[in-house]
């Protein structure tokens, strides 16, 4: 017996490192496992391309699982249509690939690499797949054709230069799922007129809608910090609403906003910051709305007292609770079971939603600890989405 396995095993070593590199059809492919391949350099493929899900070597067939990085960087390829086998797509994978106009995902990838679309000046179609979890660095930096994305579901960040100097984008749809937009991730958007954030964001990151054609800004309850230079240069922007979460503004947040003329903050008592976080804001003709009681408050305080008029609205927000501190979901990752605790929360509705996008259980919830069964599910991703009369909130559980 054990000489059969050892055999077996030689054979298996044979059959793969004698075929580590081919070409089917015109597109080369290197062996990464048994009965697997990844798609290699390409760099001289041109016109539209539709990859396979399954290649063959003239003895072996492989599924197509992945896109190797570089493989079709700086190449003439028009269109890319990528097979449900591929579940990633490399760093650099389609680098200034200058005739690429359109990319649709399949419905299994679930990483794009870091500058993946970088520089592909012609691209202006994005379908992405519901399981994409990773839309890695500067995956489409300089598209400068694109102008509309759908952020996919499972996706909760938005990454460094993601999509830095798409300079005719002028419609971003978020999932609520998005908890931070990190640095440079749409600076110099110049298109980019109007914005509703992800209701679950925390951190707007450095630089991350600089030189933007915002005209407003209504920044989400729960978000926490505003990064250095986060809506600098945004020339346009005329009218900003902050939170009471915030607790930290960062250096030049609104620098060069010349045309802001209204903020309201909701903030109880005003933040410490920099003097430069409205540098050349002309703060004499900008009028800062703040919550009843504060604004004494605020004509006291360094920075916040250069506005002009500071008046109050009893109406703004100070005391709300993110409705998702009033939910506990417990453990993650999961087994067979997921306990979920809520508080003081009416009608309240669980939804567990797998990556395709299908429900796969409904259930009534109580003020108590509720038990979700999860043993007949598949191991993977789920989102579990409470909706309640407070609104909606949703969370990624991972089962295994």
């Amino acid at each position: 017996m054990k000489k059969q396995l050892l055999l077996f095993l030689g054979i298996l070593t044979f059959s793969i490192s004698s075929a580590q590199t081919f070409t089917y059809e015109g597109i080369n492919y290197s062996v990464t496992g048994v009965n697997q391949v990844t798609v290699a350099s390409n760099t001289t493929a041109s016109g539209p391309l539709n990859l396979n899900n399954a290649v063959t070597d003239g003895t072996n067939v492989y599924s197509v699982v992945s896109i190797s990085d570089y493989a079709f960087s700086g190449s003439g390829i028009t269109s890319v249509t990528i097979p449900n086998t591929i579940n990633s797509v490399g760093n650099f994978a389609f680098e200034n690939c200058t005739s690429l106009t359109s990319f649709n995902s399949g419905i299994r990838a679930s990483s794009i690499g870091n500058s993946a679309f970088s520089g592909c000046s012609s691209l202006n179609s994005i379908t992405f797949s519901t399981r994409v979890e990773t839309i890695g660095s500067g995956a489409f930096e300089n598209c400068t054709s694109l102008t509309s994305i759908t952020i996919p579901p499972m996706i909760t960040s938005i990454k460094n230069n993601t999509f830095y100097g798409c300079s005719a984008l002028n419609s971003i749809v978020f999932d609520e799922s998005v908890t931070s937009i990190e640095n440079n991730a749409f600076a110099g958007c110049s298109a980019l007129t109007s914005i509703t954030l992800p209701k679950w964001l925390k951190t707007v990151g450095t630089g991350a809608f600089e030189s933007t054609g915002l005209t407003s800004v209504v920044l989400p309850d729960g978000l926490t910090s505003i990064g250095f230079g986060a809506f600098g240069g945004c020339r346009d922007l005329a009218s900003v609403t902050i939170p009471f979460s915030v607790t930290s503004i960062g250096n030049y947040a609104f620098n060069f906003c010349t045309n802001l003329n209204s903020i309201s903050c909701s903030i109880v008592t005003p933040l410490v910051i920099n003097a430069n976080v409205f540098s050349f804001v002309n703060q004499a003709a900008c009028k800062l709305i703040v919550p009843t009681n504060s604004v004494n408050l605020y004509k006291a305080a360094n920075v916040w007292k250069d506005f002009s008029p500071i008046t109050d609205n009893s109406n703004l927000k100070v005391d709300d609770f993110s409705l998702q501190n009033k939910i506990q979901l417990y453990p993650n990752p999961a087994k067979n079971e997921v306990f979920l605790q809520l508080q003081s929360l009416k009608n309240a509705q669980l939804q567990v939603v797998n990556v395709n996008g299908g429900v796969v259980i409904s259930q009534q919830l109580n003020n108590t600890t509720n038990t979700i069964n999860t043993t007949n599910l598949p191991n993977g991703i789920y989102l579990f989405r409470v909706s309640t009369d407070e609104g909606i909130t949703t969370t990624k559980i991972l089962k295994n």
